[in-house]
């Protein structure tokens, strides 16, 4: 028939046609359709990257929650963007000089998330699902 119509394969469907009959001929099973449906709020277990020196870093492919950004050190800045590239759109754009300690963000994103730090001594780490 053709490859994959779903655009994300996390959740798939499995469907079994069991021969009880002992048929020899080719039997056919056709699905125009399926659908999974979830109720109440996605709960996941959120994670971390501790990032240290200019870098760009792609933290997440699609869509999810940035919570922290913890500064360890007072030198250099980063940006956040949502998107997998430096091209998306800007979630934050912090000077690490200014601020020490936790940053909490708590905000959706939904094209992915991208942290690019620049100087040479920045030590972050931020916190995602």
């Amino acid at each position: 028939m053709g490859g994959h119509l779903t655009r994300k394969l996390s959740l798939p469907i499995r469907f079994e046609n069991i021969n009880g009959n002992i048929n020899t001929t080719n039997v056919v099973f056709d699905c125009l359709g399926v659908v999974i449906s979830r109720q109440g709020e996605l709960e996941t277990n959120p994670t971390y990257k501790y990032i240290a020196g200019t870098s760009t870093n792609i933290l997440k492919y699609g869509s999810g929650t940035l919570h922290k950004v913890i500064n360890n050190d007072n030198s250099g800045s980063v940006i956040v963007y949502d998107g997998i590239s430096a091209g998306g759109d800007i979630i934050a754009s912090i000077d690490l000089t200014k601020v020490l300690g936790s940053l909490a963000y708590d905000i959706p994103y939904n094209n992915g998330l991208t942290v690019v730090t620049h100087g040479d001594i920045v030590k972050i780490t931020v916190t995602y699902e």
